[in-house]
């Protein structure tokens, strides 16, 4: 009889701290994807407050106005968030090292595309390739503004504008 009740205790343990290594796996999953889904919206606000304020020079970005998106090289992406920094607080991890390519928390740096048409009409997507850190999978995190009507969301899907959100592979890059 003792020796039953030592296995079912056994079982219970094993069970618990299974059920526990999974409910911390979850919650860490959890917490990455709002710092990434945080960061996303802190560098698309950004970036959107210095359009408003007619300010392209900031951050040294020139996207032709052709209608096309365009994705930012590293060295572009680099230096427009180093120059984003000292103007807005962009949600970055306490331990960023400001010296260092700003990444998501799967360490990948986030894609931050524009477009831009001849009409004045500015796009702005920034995404997180998410924790397979491969391009176009569901865990793939974004946000997206057309200024001057911040707030769409890229993965809305009852978003059907053609000319917003293109394929992967249409993108151009900016230098």
């Amino acid at each position: 009889m003792r020796n039953l009740k030592f296995w079912i205790l056994l079982v219970v343990m094993i069970i618990c701290l299974i059920t526990g290594v999974f409910g911390i796996d979850k919650y860490i999953r959890h917490c990455r994807r709002n710092a990434a889904l945080n960061t996303i919206h802190a560098i698309k606000n950004a970036i959107v407050s210095e359009i408003q304020k007619d300010n392209h020079k900031l951050f040294e970005v020139n996207v032709p106005g052709d209608g096309h998106w365009y994705i930012l090289q590293n060295t572009t992406y680099d230096s427009l968030i180093a120059k984003l920094i000292k103007h807005h607080d962009l949600d970055t991890p306490k331990e960023w090292n400001h010296s260092r390519p700003l990444l998501d928390p799967w360490g990948n740096r986030f894609r931050i595309m524009f477009y831009h048409n001849p009409n004045k009409t500015w796009g702005i997507s920034i995404i997180s390739n998410g924790p397979d850190r491969v391009e176009q999978t569901p865990d793939d995190l974004g946000g997206s503004s057309n200024y001057p009507y911040p707030g769409i969301d890229i993965l809305d899907p009852n978003l059907k504008s053609p000319d917003f959100i293109p394929g992967f592979d249409r993108y151009r890059v900016v230098e």
